[in-house]
């Protein structure tokens, strides 16, 4: 079976590897309900199905879920034939947490990680492939290049940390760049503030990343709440998470 370039598919073929992932998951103690975002033929599905207490898979190919089937690798009610981005996750384990694990399709990774980061009430712990360049931008750090909207917005609810780089050789077929596998394990506090504000401002905030955050962020109340803390001069990679948690909250205070 050969992989899709309309579904970004890179299948992952070290078996070493899937094996240290699923390790991980039962140290953690994170087996108990695990789903898996594009099992494609099933490598990584049947090193998770050895710890898992309760296991369900989401994959869009149709072909794919054909050999899951026909190999006995996955039984019919195990596979969820669905967009993952489509997907009501709040009924894959009837409203209870799980582990979301994943040799994720490069094309729509961050879209999966902003999913994850609005269900984090259901999602404890995941691990999961990504570019490594993303995967550097989600772990990205104050005053770093990598540091962006998607890392403060990542880590304002996980602590994330890179757990493997892979190199190419380690799929078929082999995609152009390096790989990583990224560990997020869920904190304990979060923002009082929904999601989808705190992915506006960041957003914005770093539209143009090399400009001025008052440049960004223009309106009135924005500059207002800017100078008052001293941040008009910074760039958005130069200010720390919790203070553009504080001042996202104060913008939005007075704009509500």
């Amino acid at each position: 079976m050969k992989a899709k370039k309309s579904f970004g598919q890179h299948f992952l073929m070290n078996t070493h590897l899937t094996a240290n992932v699923a390790r991980i998951i039962q140290e953690k103690n994170a087996y108990n309900r695990i789903l898996e975002v594009g099992p494609g033929k099933g490598i990584l599905t049947r090193d998770l199905l050895k710890v898992a207490s309760q296991f369900k898979a989401v994959e869009l190919d149709r072909d794919m879920i054909d050999v899951l089937i026909s190999e006995n690798i996955l039984t019919a009610d195990q596979l969820i034939k669905e967009d993952f981005l489509r997907l009501n996750l709040t009924e894959v384990f009837q409203g209870q947490d799980f582990t979301l694990v994943g040799n994720y399709p490069y094309n729509i990774s961050s879209q999966i990680v902003l999913k994850m980061i609005n269900h984090h009430p259901l999602i404890p712990f995941s691990m999961g492939m990504f570019q490594y360049e993303m995967a550097k931008r989600i772990t990205g750090s104050v005053d770093s290049k990598d540091y962006g909207s998607l890392s403060i917005l990542t880590q304002l609810y996980y602590d994330c940390k890179i757990a493997y780089r892979v190199k190419p050789g380690n799929f078929t077929p082999p995609p152009k760049v390096h790989s990583a596998v990224v560990q997020f394990t869920r904190k304990k506090e979060f923002p009082d503030l929904p999601v989808s504000v705190l992915e506006r401002y960041l957003r914005r905030a770093f539209n143009h990343r090399r400009k001025k955050i008052k440049n960004n962020l223009h309106s009135e109340p924005e500059q207002e709440v800017l100078s008052e803390m001293g941040l008009s001069d910074l760039r958005g990679e130069q200010i720390p998470m919790d203070v553009f948690v504080e001042l996202i909250k104060k913008i939005h205070e007075l704009v509500s």
